[in-house]
């Protein structure tokens, strides 16, 4: 028996159920391997081999049953969406727009678009005092020509929808779809 089957006997036993979703032991393994199996490594391979099921639980999201919550800072919500791979909605908004107030009223409010958008990172960017530093950079930033603009960016931080008007709950909930 040479070292090299008894090391892809190991990898085999340890590996296989996890990365192929197979049984721990091949079911068409050559003669000299089925003897390794049963007599060197079966005894060990019960014990050391993990189950699948927490292999699942281990990538489980947490975030992604987290409620929307809107941050007031930018930056620590994109610091956010990227550590923990979540895609974001970005909304700069004035308090004296008629039309941000009614997106807010009609769309940001609805339960359904709330739910919908759960674990999405959420960034209102507060544009009421033109000359706010932070603000107007984030502006800058992600190129806002006008209020409201609502920006929808993918896990990776890419932009993947933009919208410059009033949109209700329904437009809304189709176009955060297409980013989960």
């Amino acid at each position: 028996m040479t070292f090299s089957s008894v090391f892809c006997a190991v990898v085999w036993v340890a590996l296989g159920p996890l990365v192929f979703g197979c049984s721990a032991k091949p079911a068409a393994a050559p003669p000299e391997l089925s003897q390794v199996w049963s007599a060197q490594l079966a005894p060990k391979a019960a014990l050391s081999v993990p189950s699948v099921e927490v292999a699942r639980v281990a990538v489980a999201r947490p975030w992604q049953s987290a409620p929307l919550e809107f941050l007031s800072d930018e930056a620590e919500g994109v610091a956010i969406a990227r550590r923990e791979r979540r895609p974001m909605i970005l909304v700069f908004f004035a308090k004296w727009s008629g039309v941000c107030n009614q997106l807010e009223q009609q769309t940001f409010s609805d339960p359904e678009f709330r739910d919908r958008a759960a674990g999405f990172v959420g960034v209102r960017v507060d544009m009421t005092e033109e000359e706010s530093p932070t603000a107007v950079a984030a502006a800058s930033k992600y190129h806002v020509r006008g209020l409201p603009t609502a920006l929808i960016l993918d896990s990776m931080g890419n932009e993947a929808a933009r919208i410059e008007q009033f949109v209700g709950p329904e437009t809304m909930i189709a176009m955060i779809a297409k980013v989960q």
